[in-house]
């Protein structure tokens, strides 16, 4: 009798697949059954092969355990305020404990050991509880989420069948699924990838970034392909945000363009790039001598949040024949949304040329989970193929779904397998609500900096992000609450900080940051911000552990008030 697994909560229909996995593993791989005589596969078998346990001194055993462990209540209970997001060492006691426990390459190997198996399981818990707790409520470092078990089954899965997403001939069922996913996706902001579109999973934002440079150069100098930047005009210039993403300065070394030909548009005072200070910056580098290409507008800045006004800059982009990309690796998902207050933040994305998204910053994927998407079809393949005939040949069955010639990479994850599980599974309006419930808690956490004695906004909050100041007792002597009231601005649309405060909320905040680390109650990061002088710490919510209630709210200001109201 076949189990139904239709009624289990998505943890545990993840860790159910997951424990499945070892079986299915351990029995084909292990001992495959005959190869079937008929030339057609049959039906799908009804259930799973019955659960084999591995052998205690086989390698499979270490996998069985370790499987085992993510079922457990300490991976599946949902998070707490109230554990830790870290049991926090130097690198030097963590050392310690790693090396006590058989840590180096230098031991012998554990295969030569009885108890090998059992030995490994155990360190890699080790290294589990003492990693940092990325599902934890208050773990808010980075544009990181806590997994989704659906997402994670998946990812096994793909690591599982260890295939390459070059061809179809060596991963058919992952070439058809990319292909479903793209399309999907392209759907959503109105384009048809395969038929006047164009896409591809690629391993993250920055390498998406670079793609969208390297398609603009020979979309519009296709001679570059064979000579190169010598077959562009002189000093060809790229334009993004001031605040957009640091692997726009690294692109341009990594594609020989250099970065003095970046030039950083100065954004409006809600930290937007909008058209009239892109084609003022436009005008003035072809004053400078330099032949503008490309622009990079932003959904979804890293620190502030802002979204840049897409339609504007396309207008600019059409006016200097320039390329416009659209880096939505954070703001992005806001694309799953079809509540108008989220969905408008992408107005105007259709017109991009190209576009990236990011599902494991906010929806909860594995990293890494990236789409990367064009309006101009078959960019990817003109601009990137060899035509090695060793892999890729039209000559080979269904060659026409061979992916991997649309890009500089050889080997490819199958990305694709996490997402499809993670949209399949939850529906368009399930991923939408999850971002939704993201930017209401973060509307709810605003309202409370607000209204706090011991916290001021730095800058007006956006949709996904939200900046601002820790105040310790004596700073709010300091800053008068009948000032603060005032909300004066700076140029820039940050709040005016008194002199007296602004040169001091740096040490604070790094200082209180350290303390919440150390007690590992808490990561939350200080950064810098363009409309700043000082630092902020920012918060920003990703998955669906880190939907705050007040509750959660409450926990955080009550650990940074411990840790940091006498600084």
């Amino acid at each position: 009798m076949s189990a139904d697994l239709s009624n289990l909560p998505p943890f545990l229909l993840g860790v159910a697949v997951g424990c499945a996995l070892t079986s299915v593993i351990y029995r084909f791989l292990l001992h495959p059954a005959p190869a079937p005589s008929a030339k057609e596969p049959g039906p799908l078998p009804p259930s799973l092969p019955a659960p084999t346990a591995p052998p205690a001194n086989s390698p499979y055993a270490v996998l069985s355990s370790t499987l085992a462990f993510l079922s457990t209540p300490a991976f599946t209970s949902p998070p707490s305020t109230s554990t830790p997001v870290i049991e926090y060492r130097t690198p030097q006691s963590l050392k310690a404990i790693l090396t006590g426990s058989s840590f180096s390459l230098s031991c012998p190997p554990l295969s030569s050991s009885p108890s090998g198996p059992a030995q490994l399981s155990s360190l890699l818990r080790l290294f589990h509880s003492l990693s940092v707790d990325t599902s934890h409520p208050l773990f808010v470092n980075q544009l990181i989420s806590s997994l989704d078990p659906v997402s994670l089954a998946a990812e096994l899965l793909s690591a599982s069948l260890n295939a390459s997403g070059y061809t179809y001939e060596i991963a058919p069922v992952a070439s058809l699924v990319e292909e479903e996913v793209l399309k999907k996706l392209g759907g959503r902001i109105g384009w048809k990838i395969g038929d006047d579109a164009d896409g591809l999973m690629l391993p993250g934002g920055s390498i998406s970034n670079i793609m969208s440079l390297h398609c603009a150069r020979h979309h519009l100098h296709p001679s570059s392909l064979l000579s190169g930047n010598a077959a562009l005009p002189p000093n060809p210039a790229a334009f993004c945000s001031a605040d957009a993403h640091y692997s726009f300065t690294k692109a341009m070394s990594l594609i020989g363009l250099g970065r003095e030909n970046l030039v950083l548009v100065p954004t409006d005072h809600s930290g937007r790039m909008v058209g009239a200070a892109l084609r003022d910056s436009v005008q003035a580098a072809i004053k400078a001598g330099r032949t503008p290409f490309y622009v990079a507008a932003t959904s979804g800045t890293t620190v502030r949040g802002a979204f840049d006004d897409l339609a504007s800059i396309r207008a600019v982009a059409d006016e200097y024949k320039m390329w416009m990309h659209v880096d939505g690796a954070w703001g992005g998902n806001a694309v799953f949304s079809d509540r108008a207050d989220v969905a408008s933040l992408l107005d105007g994305v259709h017109l991009a040329d190209s576009f990236t998204v990011n599902p494991h910053k906010m929806l909860g994927c594995p990293l890494q989970t990236t789409c990367f998407l064009s309006r101009h079809r078959n960019v990817l393949h003109k601009t990137n193929s060899s035509a090695a005939g060793y892999l890729f040949d039209e000559r080979k069955a269904d060659s026409h779904l061979d992916m991997g010639d649309q890009t500089f990479q050889c080997g490819r994850k199958t990305d694709c397998f996490k997402l499809w599980a993670l949209w399949r599974y939850h529906g368009t309006s399930g991923l939408g609500d999850r971002v939704e419930r993201l930017a209401d808690s973060l509307s709810l956490f605003s309202r409370f900096i607000d209204a706090h004695p011991a916290f001021e906004l730095a800058c007006a909050p956006c949709k996904f992000n939200v900046n601002f100041f820790f105040l310790p007792r004596r700073l709010r002597d300091l800053w008068p609450a009948e000032q603060r009231r005032r909300k004066d601005l700076n140029a820039e649309g940050g709040i005016v900080v008194p002199e007296g405060v602004e040169s001091e909320l740096d040490d604070v905040h790094v200082e209180l940051h350290k303390r919440m680390q150390s007690a590992g109650a808490a990561l939350v990061p200080f950064q810098p911000i363009g409309c700043q002088k000082c630092l902020v710490f920012r918060v920003v919510l990703c998955g669906e552990s880190k939907v705050w209630g007040a509750a959660d709210i409450q926990r955080l200001a009550e650990i940074m008030l411990k840790h940091g109201n006498e600084l």
